[in-house]
This record gives structure tokens, sequence and C-alpha cells, in this order.
């Protein structure tokens, strides 16, 4: 089911919401607290369940080393062992928008090649998902900041 923008925009800014509303409870600015300080661990224990881990599986296609196109250097090397692409695995994380859809929030280089996604929950149940990306509304690599 495709969401409008409105309704996403409707759902990120209750989620907003209900941080800032922790956010004021872990943080009781109004009053003096002596001898304790502000924690964000409230906070934390209530979005927690929402973040999920990722684990993607991608095919990496493998340049051929320049000496094996040539006939005299191949008879030294097995060629067979040079694939011409690998298996690689990477990490990431994401946050749960949409639970009765199944829609998660991760970064664009996450899943921007991966072949498998896996989605792993707080309490270890797993998912495979798929990557929803290409021309749909927030899709900006260019906006996705690594390092």
């Amino acid at each position: 089911m495709r969401k409008s923008i409105p309704t996403v925009l409707g759902a990120c800014a209750v989620m907003l919401a209900v941080m800032l509303a922790a956010t004021a409870h872990a943080f009781p600015f109004g009053e003096n607290t002596p001898g304790k300080e502000p924690s964000l661990a409230p906070v934390v224990d209530g979005v927690s369940p929402a973040v999920v881990n990722i684990s993607t599986v991608s095919t990496i296609q493998q340049a051929q080393h320049p000496l094996l196109r040539d006939p005299f250097f191949r008879r030294f090397f097995d060629a067979s062992q040079c694939a011409p692409e690998r298996r690689a695995s990477s990490l990431g994380s994401g946050v749960i928008i949409d639970r009765e859809e199944g829609y998660v929030l991760t970064n664009h280089h996450v899943v921007a090649k991966a072949d498998e996604i896996t989605i792993t929950l707080k309490d270890g149940r797993e998912f495979e998902a798929e990557a929803w990306l290409r021309s749909r509304v927030g899709h900006r690599p260019s906006a996705d900041r690594r390092g």
C-alpha cells in the first residue's frame, strides 16, 4: 500500500511528539533535582524496541587482473580460482516507522546494492525484507552522509 506524503509526514510528526514528550520526562528542566544527573535512559528504554539491526548480502563484481588476460601468465595461475564476483555482507541499523505495514527507515547506503536484506528486532526475531527505494518519496542518495 502506498502512503501519501501527508500521511508519512503525519507519522513522523507523531513520532517526534512522542520522543519530545519522553525527553521532557527524562529532563525535568523546571525542577531542581539535587544529586541527580539528567538521564536519557527513560527515552532509550522507550524507543529501543523500534531500533532494528539490518544485515545485507550483496554481489560485488570484481575486475579480472590484467595479467590473467595474457596467455603466458595464465599458465602459472589457476584462472578458475579468480571468480569474477564475490559475496559481501554488511550491517546497519534502522527505525521501525510503521509496524502494521512493516516499514523501516534507514540510510540509503545500508540497502542500496543489497541482494538480500534481513531485519533483526531487539527480541531476536528476524524478517526478510526488500528495499523500497527507486522513485519514492524521500529517496535522496545525495543526502545520505557517510562518515
